[in-house]
């Protein structure tokens, strides 16, 4: 028999079987003169489904209140969490901010040295002789070189010498003026760049009581530099991750 017919079967057979449960209470109720007994059962069945279906939701309900109050027992502790990761992220947005700020220091510090660097070189350009170092001293934790002016011609503040061993051309750092005297002679100079810093920290322990120049030592025209390397310009922003790291 196909699974249709079968169906249909039940369906009359279900159906055949509720007229006829309610024929027999009509029929029994009018030999006993119980008219109510038709619906009586006919309310008893209902609240016998009603039963059923209730038990059928029974556990999902229970279940429903065991994990609404183990949510309830759970809500400090999730608090807590929301209150730390909100925290958190204030912390990294504070840590955020201020990386940014010192980025864009950074950068105009770089765009101020990179004019410097400019103008230095420009300057050191007019001088057609070099400056001679007359003798050393410090001030505060600044090194200054005394220099004298060798040619006639006038030396502004800011120009920048190369700091070189006279004999081998070794670079040594870079000095920018930074003061004449009156009658434009006498400069004073200070280290903007130090790049054999061995000789520089010999210079500075000795120059607050040894004012003589150093030996093999003299001065040459400022060049800017035409390139920078990858690793020199990722420098700042790894100064940046360190020094935020150190907080």
């Amino acid at each position: 028999m196909p699974p249709a017919v079968r169906q249909i079967g039940g369906y009359f057979l279900w159906a055949l079987g509720l007229i006829v449960a309610a024929a027999t209470l009509y029929e029994v109720g009018q030999v006993a003169h119980q008219p109510i007994l038709l619906p009586a059962g006919i309310g008893l069945a209902l609240a016998l489904a009603l039963i059923r279906y209730s038990l059928r939701w029974g556990p999902r309900i229970m279940a429903w209140r065991r994990e609404r109050a183990r949510r309830i027992a759970e809500y400090p502790k999730i608090e807590a969490k929301a209150t730390q990761l909100n925290a958190d992220i204030a912390e990294f947005q504070t840590r955020l901010e201020a990386m940014r700020i010192r980025g864009d220091r950074r950068y105009q510090a770089g765009v101020r040295e990179g004019h410097a660097q400019v103008n230095g070189a420009r300057l050191a350009a007019r001088v057609k002789e070099m400056p001679t170092i007359e003798g050393v001293t410090m001030t505060g934790e600044r090194v200054q070189l005394r220099c004298r002016r060798a040619g006639v011609e006038p030396i502004a503040i800011n120009t920048r010498f190369f700091l070189l061993v006279t004999w081998t051309g070794q670079p040594l750092g870079v000095v920018s003026i930074t003061s004449l005297s009156d009658d434009g002679v006498t400069l004073t100079a200070e280290p903007v760049e130090e790049i054999d810093e061995p000789f520089w920290r010999a210079l500075k322990q000795r120059a607050d009581h040894d004012f003589a120049p150093p030996h093999g030592v003299g001065l040459a025209p400022y060049r800017v530099a035409t390139l920078v390397d990858a690793q020199q310009l990722a420098e700042p922003v790894h100064e940046i991750l360190r020094e935020e790291d150190t907080q």
